[in-house]
Protein backbone atom coordinates (compact mmCIF):
# COMPACT_ATOMS: atom_id res chain seq x y z
CA UNK A 1 0.00 0.00 0.00
CA UNK A 2 1.32 3.43 -0.97
CA UNK A 3 1.21 6.30 1.49
CA UNK A 4 1.58 9.87 0.26
CA UNK A 5 2.76 12.63 2.60
CA UNK A 6 2.15 16.00 1.01
CA UNK A 7 3.98 19.23 1.78
CA UNK A 8 2.39 22.44 0.51
CA UNK A 9 4.44 25.60 0.74
CA UNK A 10 4.28 29.01 -0.90
CA UNK A 11 5.54 27.89 -4.33
CA UNK A 12 7.10 24.41 -4.02
CA UNK A 13 5.01 21.22 -4.11
CA UNK A 14 6.68 18.01 -2.99
CA UNK A 15 5.26 14.52 -2.73
CA UNK A 16 6.87 11.92 -0.45
CA UNK A 17 5.70 8.41 -1.38
CA UNK A 18 6.17 5.64 1.19
CA UNK A 19 5.47 1.95 0.76
CA UNK A 20 3.65 0.77 3.88
CA UNK A 21 4.89 -2.59 5.25
CA UNK A 22 1.27 -3.70 5.58
CA UNK A 23 -2.16 -2.26 5.07
CA UNK A 24 -3.41 -0.42 8.18
CA UNK A 25 -6.57 -1.65 9.84
CA UNK A 26 -9.26 0.98 9.38
CA UNK A 27 -12.59 0.35 11.07
CA UNK A 28 -15.54 1.09 8.83
CA UNK A 29 -18.84 2.25 10.32
CA UNK A 30 -20.44 -1.20 9.94
CA UNK A 31 -17.53 -2.86 11.78
CA UNK A 32 -17.85 -0.36 14.65
CA UNK A 33 -21.55 -1.18 14.98
CA UNK A 34 -20.87 -4.93 14.93
CA UNK A 35 -18.16 -4.53 17.56
CA UNK A 36 -20.58 -2.41 19.62
CA UNK A 37 -18.08 0.45 19.73
CA UNK A 38 -19.33 4.01 19.91
CA UNK A 39 -18.40 6.73 17.45
CA UNK A 40 -18.21 9.18 20.37
CA UNK A 41 -17.19 8.64 23.97
CA UNK A 42 -15.21 5.75 25.40
CA UNK A 43 -14.41 2.65 23.41
CA UNK A 44 -12.45 -0.47 24.29
CA UNK A 45 -9.13 1.10 23.22
CA UNK A 46 -9.53 4.24 25.35
CA UNK A 47 -10.62 2.19 28.35
CA UNK A 48 -7.61 -0.13 27.99
CA UNK A 49 -5.24 2.85 27.66
CA UNK A 50 -6.66 4.58 30.73
CA UNK A 51 -6.33 1.33 32.68
CA UNK A 52 -2.68 1.06 31.57
CA UNK A 53 -1.93 4.59 32.78
CA UNK A 54 -3.46 3.79 36.17
CA UNK A 55 -1.32 0.67 36.48
CA UNK A 56 1.80 2.75 35.79
CA UNK A 57 0.91 5.27 38.50
CA UNK A 58 0.28 2.46 40.99
CA UNK A 59 3.50 0.70 40.01
CA UNK A 60 5.63 3.79 40.57
CA UNK A 61 3.89 4.71 43.82
CA UNK A 62 4.35 1.11 45.06
CA UNK A 63 1.88 1.34 47.96
CA UNK A 64 2.48 -0.78 51.05
CA UNK A 65 -0.14 -2.11 53.47
CA UNK A 66 0.50 0.69 55.99
CA UNK A 67 0.07 3.39 53.32
CA UNK A 68 3.69 4.21 52.64
CA UNK A 69 4.63 4.85 49.05
CA UNK A 70 7.55 5.82 46.82
CA UNK A 71 8.06 9.42 45.74
CA UNK A 72 11.49 9.19 44.12
CA UNK A 73 10.23 9.63 40.55
CA UNK A 74 9.05 12.46 38.33
CA UNK A 75 7.09 13.03 35.10
CA UNK A 76 9.98 11.74 32.97
CA UNK A 77 9.78 8.37 34.74
CA UNK A 78 6.04 8.20 34.07
CA UNK A 79 6.68 9.18 30.45
CA UNK A 80 9.33 6.45 30.03
CA UNK A 81 7.07 3.81 31.56
CA UNK A 82 4.21 4.76 29.26
CA UNK A 83 6.42 4.67 26.17
CA UNK A 84 7.16 0.99 26.80
CA UNK A 85 3.55 0.34 25.75
CA UNK A 86 3.89 2.21 22.44
CA UNK A 87 5.72 1.18 19.29
CA UNK A 88 8.36 3.82 18.53
CA UNK A 89 9.54 4.67 15.03
CA UNK A 90 8.37 3.78 11.53
CA UNK A 91 9.83 0.86 9.60
CA UNK A 92 9.48 2.53 6.21
CA UNK A 93 11.85 2.33 3.29
CA UNK A 94 13.32 5.58 1.98
CA UNK A 95 10.56 7.61 0.29
CA UNK A 96 10.22 8.35 -3.40
CA UNK A 97 10.37 12.14 -3.61
CA UNK A 98 8.52 13.89 -6.42
CA UNK A 99 8.94 17.63 -6.99
CA UNK A 100 5.85 18.92 -8.77
CA UNK A 101 5.34 22.07 -10.78
CA UNK A 102 5.29 25.37 -8.91
CA UNK A 103 1.92 27.05 -8.55
CA UNK A 104 0.37 30.09 -6.91
CA UNK A 105 0.60 30.38 -3.11
CA UNK A 106 -1.83 28.00 -1.35
CA UNK A 107 -3.90 30.79 0.17
CA UNK A 108 -7.05 30.49 -1.94
CA UNK A 109 -9.50 27.76 -2.87
CA UNK A 110 -8.49 27.78 -6.53
CA UNK A 111 -4.77 27.38 -5.74
CA UNK A 112 -5.42 24.49 -3.37
CA UNK A 113 -7.78 22.85 -5.90
CA UNK A 114 -5.06 22.94 -8.58
CA UNK A 115 -2.56 21.48 -6.14
CA UNK A 116 -4.85 18.61 -5.09
CA UNK A 117 -5.63 17.86 -8.73
CA UNK A 118 -1.90 17.77 -9.45
CA UNK A 119 -1.40 15.18 -6.69
CA UNK A 120 -4.21 13.03 -8.10
CA UNK A 121 -2.65 13.08 -11.56
CA UNK A 122 0.79 12.22 -10.19
CA UNK A 123 -0.42 9.20 -8.21
CA UNK A 124 -2.78 7.95 -10.95
CA UNK A 125 -5.70 6.98 -8.73
CA UNK A 126 -7.81 4.01 -9.80
CA UNK A 127 -11.56 4.15 -10.33
CA UNK A 128 -12.39 2.90 -6.84
CA UNK A 129 -9.43 4.43 -5.00
CA UNK A 130 -8.82 7.73 -3.26
CA UNK A 131 -6.04 9.61 -1.49
CA UNK A 132 -5.94 10.93 2.07
CA UNK A 133 -4.38 14.38 2.31
CA UNK A 134 -3.08 15.35 5.76
CA UNK A 135 -2.80 19.12 5.96
CA UNK A 136 -2.63 22.02 8.38
CA UNK A 137 -5.79 23.88 9.35
CA UNK A 138 -5.62 26.50 6.59
CA UNK A 139 -5.18 23.97 3.76
CA UNK A 140 -7.71 21.66 5.42
CA UNK A 141 -10.41 24.34 5.31
CA UNK A 142 -9.65 25.19 1.68
CA UNK A 143 -9.74 21.52 0.70
CA UNK A 144 -13.06 20.57 2.29
CA UNK A 145 -15.16 22.10 -0.48
CA UNK A 146 -12.95 20.39 -3.07
CA UNK A 147 -13.61 17.01 -1.48
CA UNK A 148 -17.36 17.55 -1.59
CA UNK A 149 -17.18 17.77 -5.37
CA UNK A 150 -14.45 15.15 -5.82
CA UNK A 151 -14.66 11.78 -4.09
CA UNK A 152 -11.09 10.89 -5.08
CA UNK A 153 -9.66 13.03 -2.27
CA UNK A 154 -10.30 13.03 1.47
CA UNK A 155 -8.90 15.69 3.81
CA UNK A 156 -7.38 14.84 7.21
CA UNK A 157 -6.45 17.44 9.79
CA UNK A 158 -2.87 16.81 10.88
CA UNK A 159 -2.46 15.24 14.33
CA UNK A 160 -0.64 18.28 15.71
CA UNK A 161 -3.78 20.38 15.22
CA UNK A 162 -5.97 17.69 16.79
CA UNK A 163 -3.69 17.63 19.85
CA UNK A 164 -3.76 21.44 20.05
CA UNK A 165 -7.58 21.42 19.96
CA UNK A 166 -7.68 18.81 22.71
CA UNK A 167 -5.44 20.98 24.90
CA UNK A 168 -7.64 24.03 24.32
CA UNK A 169 -10.69 21.96 25.25
CA UNK A 170 -9.12 20.86 28.54
CA UNK A 171 -8.16 24.42 29.48
CA UNK A 172 -11.63 25.75 28.60
CA UNK A 173 -13.53 23.07 30.52
CA UNK A 174 -11.47 23.35 33.70
CA UNK A 175 -10.81 27.10 33.58
CA UNK A 176 -13.51 27.63 36.21
CA UNK A 177 -12.19 24.98 38.58
CA UNK A 178 -8.71 26.26 39.39
CA UNK A 179 -6.55 25.06 36.51
CA UNK A 180 -5.01 28.54 36.18
CA UNK A 181 -4.20 28.54 39.89
CA UNK A 182 -2.34 25.26 39.50
CA UNK A 183 -0.54 26.63 36.43
CA UNK A 184 0.49 29.66 38.47
CA UNK A 185 1.94 27.41 41.18
CA UNK A 186 3.95 25.67 38.45
CA UNK A 187 5.46 29.01 37.51
CA UNK A 188 3.34 30.06 34.51
CA UNK A 189 3.37 33.86 34.37
CA UNK A 190 1.35 34.62 31.22
CA UNK A 191 -1.92 32.78 31.80
CA UNK A 192 -3.58 34.48 28.82
CA UNK A 193 -0.94 32.92 26.54
CA UNK A 194 -1.57 29.54 28.16
CA UNK A 195 -5.32 29.88 27.56
CA UNK A 196 -4.79 30.67 23.87
CA UNK A 197 -2.20 27.91 23.44
CA UNK A 198 0.28 30.32 21.85
CA UNK A 199 3.29 28.11 22.63
CA UNK A 200 2.35 24.52 21.86
CA UNK A 201 5.28 22.90 23.67
CA UNK A 202 4.94 25.07 26.78
CA UNK A 203 1.17 24.51 26.99
CA UNK A 204 1.65 20.77 26.50
CA UNK A 205 4.27 20.65 29.26
CA UNK A 206 2.07 22.57 31.72
CA UNK A 207 -0.94 20.32 31.09
CA UNK A 208 1.27 17.25 31.40
CA UNK A 209 2.60 18.39 34.79
CA UNK A 210 -0.95 19.10 35.97
CA UNK A 211 -2.00 15.67 34.71
CA UNK A 212 0.82 14.03 36.67
CA UNK A 213 0.05 16.00 39.85
CA UNK A 214 -3.68 15.30 39.65
CA UNK A 215 -3.06 11.63 38.82
CA UNK A 216 -0.85 11.18 41.86
CA UNK A 217 -3.32 13.00 44.11
CA UNK A 218 -6.23 10.91 42.84
CA UNK A 219 -4.40 7.62 43.41
CA UNK A 220 -3.25 8.70 46.89
CA UNK A 221 -6.80 9.76 47.77
CA UNK A 222 -8.35 6.51 46.53
CA UNK A 223 -5.75 4.40 48.35
CA UNK A 224 -6.19 6.30 51.61
CA UNK A 225 -9.98 5.97 51.40
CA UNK A 226 -9.62 2.29 50.36
CA UNK A 227 -11.68 2.98 47.26
CA UNK A 228 -11.41 2.16 43.60
CA UNK A 229 -11.07 4.96 41.06
CA UNK A 230 -14.63 4.30 39.89
CA UNK A 231 -15.86 5.08 43.41
CA UNK A 232 -14.53 8.64 43.04
CA UNK A 233 -17.31 9.43 40.57
CA UNK A 234 -19.70 9.10 43.52
CA UNK A 235 -17.63 11.49 45.62
CA UNK A 236 -18.11 15.21 46.19
CA UNK A 237 -18.02 17.58 43.25
CA UNK A 238 -14.41 18.79 43.59
CA UNK A 239 -12.84 15.31 43.67
CA UNK A 240 -15.05 14.15 40.83
CA UNK A 241 -14.11 17.14 38.65
CA UNK A 242 -10.38 16.54 38.95
CA UNK A 243 -10.80 12.81 38.45
CA UNK A 244 -12.49 13.68 35.14
CA UNK A 245 -9.55 15.96 34.28
CA UNK A 246 -7.17 13.07 34.89
CA UNK A 247 -9.30 10.77 32.76
CA UNK A 248 -9.82 13.15 29.82
CA UNK A 249 -6.23 14.38 29.90
CA UNK A 250 -5.17 10.72 29.76
CA UNK A 251 -6.91 10.42 26.40
CA UNK A 252 -5.03 13.49 25.21
CA UNK A 253 -1.72 12.09 26.50
CA UNK A 254 -2.41 8.79 24.71
CA UNK A 255 -3.00 10.74 21.50
CA UNK A 256 0.23 12.68 22.03
CA UNK A 257 2.23 9.50 22.76
CA UNK A 258 0.73 7.93 19.64
CA UNK A 259 2.05 10.80 17.54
Amino acid sequence: MLLGVIHIHATLRMLFQYQLPESPKVLEAQEIIQDQQQLFGQNSFSQKTFHTFNLIFEKLLAFSENFTYHSDFDESDIHNQIMTYFTIGCNFELPNIVILDARDPSSSNSAVYKCLKMYENEISIGNNDYINVAADEAIFRHGISYCKANNKTKMILRQWHTSKDMMSMLITIFSGYGIFNIAGILGVQFLDKLEKGVDFRATSKVLELIWVAVGLAIHLYAKKKKQTLDDILEENKLIKIWYLYFQWASYWRAHWFGI
